[in-house]
């Protein structure tokens, strides 16, 4: 079977995370938000409350709390494919600290969650990602609103093409199947006009 699929997407104009944002209590959030918070298949964020408090928890607001959440798995975690599988979670990496941007972004929004900064995984399309590939990303919702955040910082925001989005990887799968496959060749492309 082949597949293709070709689109011209307006992408307007991104809206970067701003300097700060206020982080919601719980019951402030809208309900579509609240599952968000809660642990998934890829995203124990349960197991993190006491190290994401620790390490994290003195932010001031929620913005500083997700930057330092994205500079401690820059710091801590380096960038290399072939250390984590399909089953590979955000634990796996904690304790490898190693993955591609799948991983990278399990573990962002692991640690946001666990500091109660509702978090979701978002598939992309990246402009200037080399080499070109899909890309995971993860979104956080402060001040109201969903801001994207590449916990790899290999992308820039402003070029991300969002194509879905979910509590973690299970939710964004390209391909569901009950019969085995195998990806022979996929090329991927995306670039500003």
């Amino acid at each position: 079977m082949t597949i293709s699929y070709d689109a011209v997407v307006d992408n307007g104009t991104r809206a970067l995370l701003p300097s700060a944002a206020r982080q919601h209590l719980w019951s402030e959030l809208p309900a579509d938000v609240l599952p968000y918070l809660l642990p998934s298949r890829f995203c124990p964020s349960d197991q993190f409350q006491r190290f994401a408090l620790r390490e994290f928890g003195q932010a001031e607001d929620g913005v500083a709390r997700v930057m330092s959440t994205m500079e401690w798995i820059n710091r801590n975690v380096d960038y290399m494919s072939g250390v984590s599988t399909a089953e590979t979670d955000a634990a796996h990496t904690f304790t490898v600290r190693a993955g591609v941007c799948r991983d990278f972004t399990h573990l962002g929004i692991t640690l946001c969650r666990a500091l109660s900064i509702p978090s979701r995984a978002v598939s992309a399309y990246a402009v200037d990602l080399q080499p070109p590939d899909f890309h995971a990303v993860m979104e956080v919702f402060l001040d109201n609103r969903w801001w994207l955040v590449d916990p790899t910082s290999l992308a820039p925001i402003e070029g991300l093409v969002r194509i879905v989005h979910g509590r973690d990887a299970a939710d964004l799968a390209f391909l569901t199947t009950d019969k085995p496959c195998q990806l022979i060749r996929q090329d991927i492309l995306a670039e500003a006009i």
